[in-house]
């Protein structure tokens, strides 16, 4: 057995006492068990040995297997199990503390994720397929957004060691550090079903079978919602971000305030995220906040920074803006070009012959908002917020516009006039009969709607 991020060795412990359970032994007296593992700490290297040396009663020198140093770099062998709880976190911000040298000999060791701001817990993953024996078995954790992201180490899963096991824990399994883990549990090669335990959504445990097409695996373990759709957004529009996140901090510093509503002065009204509503922006009704300031109308400059610029311009248009971290889908039609986006606000412009109003619809209908989050809300954080990401976003399926011009007359009733909320309640079900929706599952992706409003309304206020 391995663990190669052992810290104190707690997940050698538990495996320890459980392989004896199972032998009902005490193992060979004198005789060390075979347990490997590997950290940067030699001080938890220390206290990992002296914990199996108690449990054993052999001296801690005993346990030579348990090594100071990188298992990334140093790990070699082949081992019946390969289990632990691999350090998480952007690699780019780990790359601070290491040297250019080490990120270099990560993407050299590992090029199938060291690349671009991955996860630092991949390359475990991609370690334990080095280290297991042709029957080993592997019990790792790691992010619960992995079963929304990280495509191309799905398809190295699917491929080298497809999980037969998924522990889903809520955000509170590990204490403070208030984030979603999930246990990989599996051995080589592929398997055609996964047991899923669901200790989050508080489900009763099934089994699934592996979805090979274009589903996340969070889908696959949670709910495959049937979706009809003609075309993906990706057909009809263009999406990219209001701004990069260093034109964001350039841009801070010359953010102006409006003294009215109607005094801009020709400048773009600065809109965040928070800002955003389903046909609604709130900028001029409620504070926003833009990088650690609070402004009541915030302002783009009208001269600064090369890439500040070429964001105002970019977004003089009529366009859809649309929250980039939200717990439902919502969205905003800027039908003068007045507003401007910032770094985590999505820009939509639709293609000429498309029918904004009608994109507008079904942006903010309850069906994609569920069908968001059955693929990608793995990525919510405590209060069910979920990173809003490009690549899903233009993926999300879509009817044909041409049929939807109803659609567009509602939705622009619904923003222009404020309407109240049964001519909503009928523009979701529009929208849900579109994407091949049944009127009972309309009606279920409504109640599931509702009741993430309501939830999220709730936290707003507190």
């Amino acid at each position: 057995i391995i663990d190669p991020a052992m810290g104190c060795g707690a997940f050698l412990l538990a495996a320890l006492r459980f392989g004896r359970g199972r032998a009902g032994e005490r193992g060979a007296p004198g005789r060390a068990p075979a347990i490997f593992g590997y950290d940067t700490d030699l001080l938890a290297v220390e206290l990992a040995r002296w914990s199996l040396a108690l449990e054993t009663g052999l001296a801690p020198q005993t346990f030579e297997g348990l090594r100071e140093g990188d298992a990334l770099l140093k790990a070699r062998g082949e081992y019946d199990a390969v289990i632990g709880n691999p350090p998480f976190g952007n690699a780019i911000e780990r790359r601070t503390a290491r040297s250019a040298g080490y990120a270099a000999e990560m993407r050299r060791l590992y090029p199938e994720f060291a690349r671009g701001a991955y996860d630092y817990c991949l390359l475990f993953f991609a370690l334990a397929a080095r280290l297991l024996a042709p029957e080993g078995r592997y019990g790792l954790i790691g992010p619960t957004a992995l079963l929304s992201d990280a495509k191309p180490w799905q398809r190295f899963m699917h491929e080298q060691m497809r999980p037969r096991l998924l522990f889903l824990y809520p955000v509170d399994r590990f204490g403070e550090a208030r984030i979603r883990t999930t246990a990989f549990v599996g051995a080589r090669g592929p398997c055609e079903q996964v047991e899923v335990r669901d200790y989050d959504g508080g489900q009763a445990p099934k089994t699934r079978r592996w979805s090979e097409g274009a589903g996340t695996w969070f889908e696959d373990a949670r709910e495959a919602l049937t979706i009809t759709g003609a075309q993906r957004l990706r057909d009809v529009a263009e999406v990219f971000a209001g701004c990069t996140t260093g034109a964001a901090y350039r841009l801070a510093p010359l953010v102006t305030e409006a003294r009215q509503a109607g005094d801009r002065g020709g400048a773009l009204r600065l809109v965040t995220t928070g800002a955003l509503d389903r046909y609604r922006c709130k900028w001029g009704d409620e504070p926003i906040r833009f990088l650690g300031r609070d402004f009541a109308r915030p302002l783009w400059p009208q001269e600064g920074p090369r890439d500040v610029l070429a964001a105002v311009a970019r977004q003089r248009r009529p366009k859809i803006l649309l929250g980039g971290l939200t717990s439902v889908l919502e969205a905003w039609f800027d039908v003068e070009g007045e507003a401007g986006g910032v770094v985590s606000t999505w820009v939509i412009l639709p293609r000429p012959e498309a029918d904004t109003w009608a994109l507008l619809a079904l942006l903010n209908s309850a069906t994609l908002s569920r069908l968001y989050m059955a693929r990608h809300g793995a990525k919510s954080m405590s209060g069910r917020q979920t990173t809003i990401g490009k690549p899903a976003l233009l993926d999300l399926p879509l009817p044909d516009l041409a049929r939807c011009r109803e659609l567009g007359l509602r939705a622009r009733a619904l923003q222009e006039q404020a309407l109240d909320d049964p001519a909503d309640h009928e523009l979701h079900l529009a929208t849900a009969r579109l994407l091949g929706r049944s009127q009972a599952q309309a009606q279920e992706d409504l109640a599931w709607w509702r009741e993430r409003s309501a939830r999220t309304r709730a936290t707003r206020r507190a």
